[in-house]
């Protein structure tokens, strides 16, 4: 059977077969297929398959909803990546707040895969600011990757809190006296 660039290979069978079977029909997307074919060419070397790589974030770091997550970014450039589960129409919020006042941090969010500078669902990356905040007014059941990235880093480490909120896990403000 011939392969195209919509064939989804079944559960357990290697991804690197499906797009070698493509390149060679199709002589003019060897070049756009290779960052490609490097990629799955790692995947299946380490012994993943298709449903093994779809579900490589579930070893990453877990949010709670209605707690905070603390951690450090170092150098310009470093991300930290964590899975968040929320249900179905959520109005899901994230802020991460940094001990830097200089640092440039962003947040990115992606539903089921990794997010990254160039591939997100959702971002909050106020130009120059250390502190972001991210609303998604309408979730989908299932998981959300969220990445803190330190855009431009001013301090040597600067330590960041990350929270997740719900409407309905949202902290109440306690006035005082």
């Amino acid at each position: 059977p011939r392969a195209s660039l919509q064939s989804i290979p079944e559960e357990g069978e290697p991804v690197l077969d499906i797009c070698l079977a493509t390149v060679d029909k199709k002589q003019s997307l060897r070049r756009h297929m290779t960052a490609r074919l490097l990629l799955v060419a790692l995947i299946v070397s380490n012994g993943f398959s298709i449903s093994k790589a779809a579900a490589a974030f579930d070893g990453l770091p877990a949010l709670s909803l209605g707690s905070a997550t603390s951690d450090r970014l170092v150098n310009t450039g470093d991300s930290k990546i964590y899975q968040l589960q929320v249900q179905a129409g959520d109005h899901l919020i994230l802020s991460l707040d940094s001990t830097s006042l200089r640092d440039a941090n962003e947040l990115y969010v992606r539903f089921n895969d990794i997010p990254s500078v160039t591939m997100y669902d959702f971002t909050a990356r106020t130009a120059n600011q250390p502190d972001q905040f991210l609303e998604i007014p309408n979730t989908k059941s299932g998981t959300y990757c969220v990445m803190a990235r330190v855009a431009r880093s001013n301090d040597s480490s600067s330590a960041f809190t990350l929270r997740s909120f719900t409407l309905a896990t949202i902290p109440a403000l306690a006035f005082g006296v």
